[in-house]
C-alpha cells in the first residue's frame, strides 16, 4: 500500500498503522485518534480493492538507514520555560554528525500541541510521551564524539499534517516519530557495514536496530498498545486509541533526498556562481527526460531562474 511519491496510493494511508474502529460519532476518541483521516478504516465494511472488511490498513514507515550528513554537532539545547538548563543532560544528548536515524513513523499520533507531546527539540517532561520504562534509552551512554554513540530522537517527536483524505474535505492528522540518533563511524564510509533490523509484531513485539552487531535502538510494541488520554492546557481532549506495530506487507525504498528539512547544503535560492548557472543551458521545468544530461543537472528555484543542482553532490 501507499507507493512512495504516488499520491493516489499514499493519501490517507501513509503512515497509518491503526486497526481500531473509532466511529466519527464518538467525538472524544475520533478527535484524538484522527479517525476521519485514515483511508482504510477498521470501521469500513466495504473497503474495495479486494481488501478485508473491518480491517484498518495503512502504509507505515520504517527507516533502517536514514543519514543526515555533515560535520560538527547537533547540540541539545532545549528552550522551554518549564525546565532549567541541565549541562550534563545536554552533553549526554548532543550527537556528532554524520547522524544515522533509526526510525518508526506511524499515525495516528499524539495530537500536535497536546500536553502529552514533548516540546520540539526537548526531552519529555513528566507525564509526556510514553512511560520511560517502555522507552528504549538510559540517557547515560557514551560521549557524543564516540562512534556508535546513541541518543533518543529528541529533535522531532511528531508532526501535524493538514491531511489528504477524504479528497473533498481532508481531515488533519498527526504522526509520531520514534527514533534513535547514532553517530555513524568513519568505517561506514570506507568498508561494507551491516545495517540490521529485527522486527516482530504481536503482544511481545519489538523492533531492534543494529550496526555491525552494535545494538543501537529498540522499540517495544506494548508501548503503543496503551490508550492515551490527551489534553490541552489541562483540559481533556479525548483518547488516542491503541496502535500496533506494522503487520503490513512492505517494500524497500532507496532514495537520495535533497530537502531544506533534511541535510540541506549552505545554499540560498538564486545565490550561486555564474559558471554553475551557465551550465544549465536551456533546461526548464518541462525538462523531465532523465536521459538528457541537462534535465538531471538543472532545477528551477524560487526566484524563477535556474540552478545547477549537481554542485550539491560535490
Amino acid at each position: 500500500l501507499g507507493r512512495a511519491t504516488v499520491s493516489n496510493g499514499a493519501d490517507g494511508t501513509w503512515p497509518f498503522s491503526f486497526d481500531v474502529c473509532v466511529e466519527p460519532t464518538d467525538m472524544d476518541a475520533c478527535t484524538a485518534s484522527q479517525c476521519k483521516a485514515q483511508r482504510l478504516s477498521a470501521c469500513d465494511g466495504s473497503p474495495g480493492f479486494g481488501l478485508n472488511p473491518f480491517q484498518g490498513r495503512g502504509a507505515p514507515e520504517i527507516d533502517i538507514l536514514e543519514l543526515k550528513p555533515g560535520s560538527g554537532e547537533l547540540r541539545y539545547d532545549c528552550h522551554d520555560h518549564n525546565r532549567s538548563p541541565n549541562e550534563s543532560l545536554s552533553d549526554a544528548l548532543t550527537i556528532s554528525y554524520p547522524i544515522l536515524y533509526s526510525t518508526l513513523q506511524m499515525a495516528p499520533g499524539l495530537p500536535t500541541g497536546s500536553d502529552q507531546l514533548p516540546g520540539h527539540g526537548c526531552m519529555p517532561l513528566e507525564g509526556q510521551w510514553y512511560p520511560l520504562r517502555l522507552f528504549p534509552f538510559s540517557y547515560s551512554d557514551s560521549k557524543p564524539s564516540t562512534a556508535f554513540h546513541v541518543a533518543p530522537g529528541w529533535n522531532e517527536w511528531g508532526t501535524a499534517f493538514p491531511g489528504n483524505w477524504p479528497p473533498a474535505d481532508p481531515a488533519p492528522f498527526s504522526r509520531e516519530i520514534y527514533s534513535g540518533m547514532n553517530t555513524l563511524p568513519d568505517v561506514a564510509f570506507s568498508t561494507s557495514v551491516v545495517y540490521r533490523l529485527e522486527w516482530r509484531s504481536g503482544d511481545d513485539g519489538y523492533m531492534r536496530w543494529s550496526i555491525d552487531g552494535h545494538f543501537i535502538f529498540e522499540l517495544k510494541e506494548k508501548m503503543l498498545r496503551l490508550d492515551r488520554n490527551t489534553s490541552y492546557g489541562g483540559v481533556p481532549a479525548g483518547t488516542l486509541r491503541s496502535r500496533s506495530f506494522p503487520r503490513e506487507p512492505m517494500y524497500l525504498l532507496l532514495n537520495l533526498d535533497i530537502s531544506p528539512d533534511w541535510g540541506w547544503p549552505n545554499h540560498k535560492p538564486g545565490n550561486w556562481n555564474s559558471a554553475a548557472s551557465d551550465e544549465c543551458g536551456e533546461c526548464d521545468c518541462a525538462c523531465l527526460d532523465c536521459a538528457k544530461l541537462e534535465c538531471t543537472r538543472c532545477m528551477r528555484n524560487e526566484t524563477g531562474t535556474f540552478t545547477n543542482i549537481w554542485q550539491w553532490y560535490a
